[in-house]
């Protein structure tokens, strides 16, 4: 091999890890503000809520920590040495294990979402199991991967299998939550123009997040597995942050509930008492905002009729799907 194969190879394996490392603590500052946004926006919000916030963020420290470490070995104190560049550190722990634990909890929130609006034990259920066995082949890996020496080791032997299993099975796991997701909200619509704006923007929400953590996974598999890139490092690049990604999604999704009625149509009902009496019909104008004047009828009963049900219905189905959201 010649000098400048050999300068390109060595900049595929250490350059990955550093970038992502830089990553790494990029996407730590971004939890940190979103964190900061929770707390501002929801402090009085459900304790599980907030116990699993902070919870998460004392994880995503620890692992940053753990990442530091392996970057600290490699760039500092194993400095000039070919060998430290390759080894596997405390990688066998930071990436596979660590990321199970965040990618589980953060799919059984969204399982236990789809429970809220589905009400379906299987729905749900089939989601957790998903979640579980990427889990669990996650954890295995890891366990697996300890006592390999070098990371080049990785994608020749038995334990590529057990990575295989948990990468494409948590990325086929994000993609029925964001499939699942799309059709129940799609199914609560009412025809109501505030709430189906409302429902269109969580489909958008749940869809780029949902693709941006399957997307990370699908990429780290390719690259790992490719027949161009196998020999290097390049996919620690996203497997060191993808830990960050699935943390970052589940506060993007509680964060959100505070600027997902923004700029919505406004809603505003003007009836004109029937002076009769037994049963007339009120007649008024809906104006959403954004589209023209529509005529209705609303059927009254008595002299002193007064409709507010039409406004009491907006604000209630938004007050519905934000509280599952």
């Amino acid at each position: 091999m010649s000098a400048q194969a050999a300068t390109s190879s060595l900049n595929l394996i250490a350059g990955p890890q550093l970038i992502g490392a830089f990553f790494n603590w990029a996407l730590l500052g971004v939890l940190n503000i979103q964190v900061y946004l929770y707390h501002t926006y929801f402090p009085k919000d459900r304790w599980p809520f907030r116990l699993m916030v902070f919870g998460i963020l004392v994880f995503e420290w620890i692992h940053t920590g753990l990442v530091t470490s392996g970057c600290m070995s490699i760039y500092v104190y194993g400095f000039g040495n070919v060998e430290s560049l390759t080894s596997l550190h405390n990688s066998w722990f930071a990436v596979p294990v660590m990321c199970a634990f965040v990618s589980v909890f953060v799919q059984i929130f969204f399982a236990w979402r789809i429970y809220m609006f589905s009400r379906s034990y299987w729905l749900a259920g089939g989601v957790v199991t998903l979640s579980l066995m990427q889990g669990i082949s996650a954890i295995v890996a890891g366990a697996m991967m300890k006592p390999l020496k070098s990371a080049e080791d990785i994608a020749h032997g038995a334990i590529f299998p057990a990575i295989l299993v948990w990468i494409s099975g948590a990325a086929a796991t994000d993609i029925i939550i964001a499939a699942l997701m799309t059709v129940l909200l799609l199914k609560s619509r009412n025809g109501l123009p505030r709430t189906e704006a409302l429902i269109n923007r969580m489909i958008e929400l749940v869809v780029e997040t949902g693709t941006l953590t399957a997307g990370c996974a699908v990429i780290m598999l390719i690259l790992a597995k490719a027949p161009q890139t196998k020999n290097t490092l390049l996919y620690e690049a996203l497997s060191l942050t993808i830990t960050k990604v699935y943390a970052n999604t589940f506060l993007t999704n509680l964060n959100s509930r505070a600027h997902m009625q923004e700029g919505l149509p406004k809603v505003q009902v003007s009836l004109s008492r029937a002076e009769a009496t037994g049963f007339s019909t009120t007649r008024g104008t809906i104006s959403t905002g954004s589209q023209p004047n529509a005529s209705y009828e609303l059927p009254s009963y008595s002299k002193g009729y007064e409709v507010n049900s039409f406004n009491n219905e907006v604000q209630k189905s938004d007050a519905d799907v934000l509280a599952i959201a």
